[in-house]
């Protein structure tokens, strides 16, 4: 029974650790709108898609449809026409 319990006392200690903190009522910028099920990988201006990425689900702010991250993943989402290099997205995008 004790290994039982130290057994169960990490497992709950593990997964009180890699909980996200969603917020209750979660603001976006412009051009992003709130997804529980966001992209980790998102498409950047200018930046090539990372060839490997966990394809989790995050819960996060996502740029809306025609729009792309620009100055890195977390970056303020500006209109397509606003980026002179828009890369292509995965072939095989698994959070789809």
């Amino acid at each position: 029974k004790f290994t039982l319990c130290i057994f169960l006392l990490g497992l709950m200690c593990f997964i009180s650790t890699e909980a996200e903190d969603v917020p209750s009522d979660p603001v976006c910028g412009p051009g992003e709108t709130w997804t529980g099920c966001g992209d980790p990988c998102p498409l950047v201006c200018g930046e090539p898609h990372p060839t490997w990425c966990t394809y989790n689900c995050l819960p996060k702010c996502n740029c809306q449809e025609g729009y792309i991250r620009s100055g890195g993943k977390d970056g303020p989402c500006v209109p397509l026409s606003e980026c002179s290099e828009v890369p292509e997205p995965p072939k095989f995008p698994a959070w789809k």
